[in-house]
């Protein structure tokens, strides 16, 4: 990889540990109780489309993790792990995310509606 498709790659993972932060800041304000939390996650390319959309459960919760070369020198955060493992661990598939659109879903856990 290039040094120009490296920083594109750090830079995505910025971007997306920065939505992760927003996610988990949202999340806290609506599940004041123990919660399901559902992440819709979008990523497009701006000159095909969608890529792919998957859903997540722990977005919002899990910590990030070293990543495999050639980024072995850095953490992925959740969201970049995700979106990498969705793309089949292809690097080149990843630099093709241009935007990433994430979506909330909070409902109570079964125990929780149970006692109400």
């Amino acid at each position: 990889m290039t040094i120009r498709e490296l920083a594109r790659l750090r830079l995505l993972n910025d971007r997306l540990a920065e939505t992760e932060h927003r996610l988990r800041e949202r999340i806290a304000a609506c599940a004041s109780a123990p919660a399901e939390v559902v992440v819709k996650v979008e990523a497009y390319d701006d000159h095909s489309g969608r890529l792919l959309a998957f859903e997540t459960r722990g977005a919002g919760r899990r910590e990030g993790a070293p990543l495999a070369p050639p980024l072995a020198d850095m953490r992925g955060c959740a969201l970049f792990i995700d979106l990498h493992r969705h793309l089949n661990f292809d690097w080149d598939a990843l630099l093709d995310v241009d935007r990433v659109h994430a979506e909330i879903s909070v409902a109570p856990h079964r125990d929780a509606r149970a006692r109400a």
